[in-house]
């Protein structure tokens, strides 16, 4: 048993980097932790503001009882995606794997280990919903005395079938899909499609009527998903379902580990030889008969999609950007004694400003050349060279959002050409630092080591400190702007003054990149 947690204790250093945060001088040591502790309540808030909104509307209609299946569905939906898209790198892949198995350690004590690890990290997934929701309902509900011990076990027990069910869907898809051209490009669509699905869906449900009707149907889904449903009776005090309710959870656990330990070294592998196949299969870099920057920038595409996570962490920002346009104009365009076109305006411009921001593919760009990076590095091309070229992927999927959310405010809003040309020259340019910023980002914190592209994408230090500085940057940008609209009632000194603060900060950064980023750069070693 002792080597189980030793072992688990290592998997979850390794998995949550914080091996790097042990090296880090104490000064800066702190600072990353108070960051990393003030960014976790931002967002703790902001969900239990939402749930305590929720509530409240709910309670309006009688309905309140619909919030757990809202957390239940939410939160094992949440989960059943994150294990779909994780449980292959977690469980089969691993870039000391030869090194594991000549450890004197059983396969169950690697299995456990790693299914532990599995579901210690889907636990933190459904908990993003579920404790909220479980904290705000006795607010508005008289609960009984067993309620909190219920509720306990609920999210205990509860992930356990969907980490096993998400785990068997994505070991088979991998199989079918093992040698599919297309298996990136067919994931990043279904994917696209679900998570635009739900963000229009949550758009969408903003009266109390439509709220109630989309937590109805929450409702009865979650009730012909009978695990669901009794998860919702244990919690109201019906312990007599907590028999079936146990069993069902623990035998698909019992049953998954005695299958994967069967075959666990022969499917590890099978997949590890697959992965190794495919590494270093990047193209010579030829520039003679190509620009240079022709040919990084196709290279940046090509290493783009071919990681649906990476494409899926970054390209809903402009896809959330379209559709929020879209339905923020539906409902304010009947509303009576609203503000007025100008003020709308300048929101949505400072909103679209905030998401272009949030997630730039910048971030970790560098960090995702990974063992690849020498290729780069050796080359007669110049650091600047890359760093433009990656910043100019970036620019190019974003700035088609900003340009289509510039032609809808255009043609909806009923601004001027100069306003709309305003607008679309503040988007870009706020897609332009972003980009800048958050490769200084990735200068500056790199993750160069990993066994599996998506810990990089969603667990790098780069992607939080980008967020950040785009969040200061968009208020900074809006803060002058609105003080200026205040004063003059000027949509175009507005977004004039907008401007400003975008190309000095752009300018700033530039000048870091040229004279810094450059040594930066040289520092850098897969």
């Amino acid at each position: 048993m002792s080597k189980y947690f030793i072992l688990f204790k290592t998997l979850v250093a390794e998995n949550l980097n914080l091996g790097s945060l042990f090296k880090i001088k104490s000064k800066r040591k702190t600072t990353v932790l108070i960051f990393s502790i003030l960014l976790f309540l931002v967002i703790l808030g902001s969900i239990f503001a939402m749930v305590y909104g929720m509530a409240s509307i709910l309670k309006e209609i009688n309905a309140v009882e619909l919030l757990f299946s809202m957390a239940l569905l939410g939160g094992t939906f949440i989960t059943f995606m994150s294990v779909l898209t994780k449980s292959n790198d977690y469980l089969f892949k691993s870039k000391d794997g030869d090194q594991l198995f000549s450890f004197p350690l059983k396969n169950s004590t690697i299995v456990l280990a790693k299914f532990s690890l599995l579901t210690v990290l889907s636990y933190i997934s459904f908990a993003v919903l579920y404790i909220p929701v479980m904290i705000v309902y006795p607010m508005f509900v008289a609960v009984p005395w067993t309620y909190y011990p219920a509720s306990i076990i609920v999210y205990l027990l509860t992930p356990l079938v969907f980490i096993v069910i998400g785990s068997l869907i994505a070991y088979l898809l991998g199989l079918i899909f093992i040698n599919f051209k297309y298996k990136n490009a067919l994931a990043i669509f279904g994917y696209m499609v679900m998570l635009v699905g739900i963000f229009t869906f949550n758009m969408l449900a903003t009266t109390p009527e439509s709220i109630g009707n989309a937590f109805g149907v929450m409702g009865v889904i979650a009730k012909y998903m009978f695990p669901l449903e009794w998860a919702i009776r244990i919690i109201n005090g019906e312990w007599i379902w907590f028999i079936p309710f146990f069993l069902i959870n623990a035998l698909s656990v019992v049953v998954f580990i005695l299958v994967t330990l069967k075959y666990y070294k022969r499917v590890f592998l099978k997949i590890n030889q697959q992965q190794r196949s495919n590494v270093f299969k990047d193209e010579h870099i030829n520039v003679e008969k190509k620009g240079i920057i022709r040919v990084l920038l196709a290279r940046e595409f090509k290493k783009y999609f071919s990681f649906p996570a990476y494409v899926m962490n970054t390209i809903m920002s402009p896809l959330m950007s379209i559709i929020m346009t879209v339905v923020l104009y539906l409902q304010l365009r009947n509303a009576v004694d609203g503000p007025s076109v100008e003020f709308i305006t300048l929101i949505l411009v400072a909103i679209n400003a905030f998401i272009g921001g949030m997630s730039p593919t910048t971030s970790v760009s560098l960090s995702l050349e990974g063992k690849e990076f020498w290729i780069l590095k050796s080359s007669p091309i110049k650091p600047a060279s890359v760093f433009i070229a990656k910043i100019l992927m970036n620019v190019i999927l974003f700035g088609v959002g900003s340009v289509v959310v510039a032609v809808i405010l255009f043609a909806f809003m009923g601004l001027n050409i100069l306003s709309s040309t305003l607008v679309l020259i503040t988007l870009l340019l706020s897609v332009l630092f972003a980009s800048m910023a958050g490769i200084l980002a990735n200068l500056l914190l790199p993750k160069m080591n990993f066994d599996q592209p998506i810990k990089v994408v969603k667990q790098s230090m780069s992607v939080l400190v980008s967020m950040v500085v785009g969040l200061i940057a968009t208020a900074l940008a809006a803060g002058l702007g609105f003080i200026g609209f205040k004063n003059t009632q000027n949509i175009d000194i507005t977004l004039g003054s907008a401007i400003a603060v975008y190309i000095l900060l752009s300018l700033i950064v530039g000048l870091v990149l040229k004279y810094i980023g450059p040594k930066l750069y040289r520092k850098l070693e897969a």
